[in-house]
């Protein structure tokens, strides 16, 4: 009989957007070869699978027995990925800021430019005269 477990936050040939893992609902032991996009990498029962890409699980038997598991993960947000989000987010909002305060301090200067600009039409006017 082929080895089996289930997958958790998919099934075998599914898409989704979440984290998978996996358990084993027997008691016979079962040995895991992992791989996705990037290559083999070593794999336990239970871990979860965060990154996005393509997976492939052979679970193989002590007879020599064994079945594989295929899924995508389309995206998942991993620490990584909020980490890049809030560094993003933080040079946004401090851009905004510096944008604010640069056009407030724009409106002031322009008061000033403004009674600049009287002030020099008042004495073309006295030299017209």
């Amino acid at each position: 009989t082929p080895p089996t477990i289930d997958l958790v936050g998919t099934e075998n040939g599914g898409y989704t957007k979440s984290e998978v893992s996996t358990r084993n609902p027997s008691e016979n032991p079962i040995y895991i070869f992992a791989s996705n996009d990037d290559g083999e990498f070593e794999y336990k029962l239970g871990e979860k699978l965060k990154d996005a890409g393509k997976y492939q699980l052979v679970v193989v038997d002590e007879a020599g027995n064994q079945t594989v598991y295929e899924f995508t993960i389309v995206y998942s947000f991993n620490g990584a990925t909020i980490a890049l989000f809030g560094a993003l987010l933080a040079v946004v909002v401090i851009l905004i800021i510096f944008l604010v305060k640069n056009k407030v301090g724009y409106y002031k200067n322009k008061t000033e430019i403004t009674e600049i600009e009287e002030t020099t039409e008042e004495i073309d006017s006295i030299e017209k005269k």
